[in-house]
């Protein structure tokens, strides 16, 4: 159940609070409450400054997220892209349920749902687990790929009369290139 009475408000009036605080720079609590009040929900200065400060480190907390998932995965599409975002969401999800299980006041354990934590958590490592079997199955289909490709290409090049060693080093190195 949450502390604030500010959760008992209409979902709509409460995405408005939110709106209100962002657009005031989290500030005008007085203004705030005299606001709520003419809505007809008495609710304290001190209680919106909480609130306030809360969403605030909450939305600095997902700008923060943003900025290491785009740092830690490169710019373009791709499955070896795809699979950094994955990694990436990953520890930004490890880090977050961390963080919750830190911040937690000895009073709300008994309202964590530790069966659902332990499941989450679980699952969080069996998903790091299929990540990195399936970069494994990438990158042996990719080798596979390129040294059936390399084959090919010396069958051609033997059949045709052949070319130099120097030509045949540059394709080796351009199909490793692929796997790597």
């Amino acid at each position: 159940m949450p502390r604030s009475s500010i959760f008992r408000l209409p979902a709509e009036l409460r995405r408005e609070l939110d709106e209100r605080l962002l657009d005031n720079g989290f500030a005008d609590y007085r203004g705030l409450a005299a606001w709520l009040r003419e809505r007809g929900h008495e609710i304290g200065v001190e209680t919106i400054r909480r609130y306030g400060s809360k969403l605030e480190r909450r939305l600095e907390a997902v700008r923060l997220a943003t900025l290491q998932a785009r740092a830690a995965v490169p710019t373009g599409v791709g499955d070896e892209d795809g699979g950094r975002l994955a990694e990436a969401l990953l520890r930004l999800v490890q880090q977050k349920m961390f963080d919750v299980l830190v911040d937690l006041a000895p009073g709300d354990v008994k309202q964590l749902n530790l069966t659902a934590v332990a499941r989450s958590i679980a699952d969080l490592g069996r998903l790091k687990l299929l990540e990195r079997k399936w970069q494994e199955d990438l990158r042996d289909r990719i080798a596979r790929r390129a040294a059936a490709a390399e084959k090919q290409v010396m069958r051609v090049v033997q059949a045709d009369g052949g070319i130099s060693e120097a030509a045949q080093g540059a394709i080796r190195r351009a199909l490793e290139g692929i796997v790597e």
